[in-house]
């Protein structure tokens, strides 16, 4: 190798008047060749499994002592939750918005003392009905962030009482819009 460098920018990904999420970005600039230097570029650029044409609002790893040194990777867009996991064999996951049942936080003492969290969402997702997000920093602020793209995404919907409990025998009556 001839030069390996570290570069890490600040960008801007969202804002809504009450939240505003600023995160580093890190790159790893190997000076082999022109095209290794793209590739991993491309690679580092392409780390959370998000294959759709949505925006990225906030993304996030699982952090130890406060550095996220891990291949666990969390991702929210305008209508959907991801999880990717590994490095070689990857495995990516996601949670429609408006399947979201409850979120909720937990945070030891040592992970205050780093500024990390637990968050914890269940949904009525077949395939992930519970999703630990693990080590996630400002843990309060991404609940927040969370909550409010799920209730968004319910209201876009039109999600009835019934879909979210999953109870689908519902009378003429009873159908009615969920509403705040």
């Amino acid at each position: 190798f001839k030069k390996v460098q570290w570069e890490t920018s600040v960008q801007y990904d969202y804002s809504n008047g009450s939240h505003a999420v600023f995160l580093p970005i890190t790159t790893l600039r190997i000076g082999v060749s022109h095209f290794a230097e793209m590739s991993i570029e491309y690679a580092v650029s392409q780390e959370v499994g998000m294959m759709s044409n949505n925006t990225i609002i906030w993304k996030d790893r699982k952090r130890y002592m406060g550095m996220p040194l891990s291949f666990t990777r969390y991702g929210l867009s305008e209508d959907r939750l991801f999880l990717s996991i590994g490095l070689l064999s990857v495995r990516d996951e996601e949670i429609l918005l408006y399947r979201v049942r409850d979120i909720s936080t937990r945070r030891s003492l040592w992970q205050r003392l780093f500024g990390v969290g637990n968050i914890t969402v269940l949904s009525s997702d077949k395939t992930m009905p519970t999703l630990l997000m693990k080590n996630v920093k400002d843990p309060l602020m991404v609940k927040e962030l969370i909550h409010d793209h799920v209730e968004a995404a319910k209201l876009k919907n039109r999600i009835r009482i019934s879909e979210v409990n999953g109870d689908l025998n519902m009378d003429v009556d009873d159908d009615v819009d969920f509403e705040l």
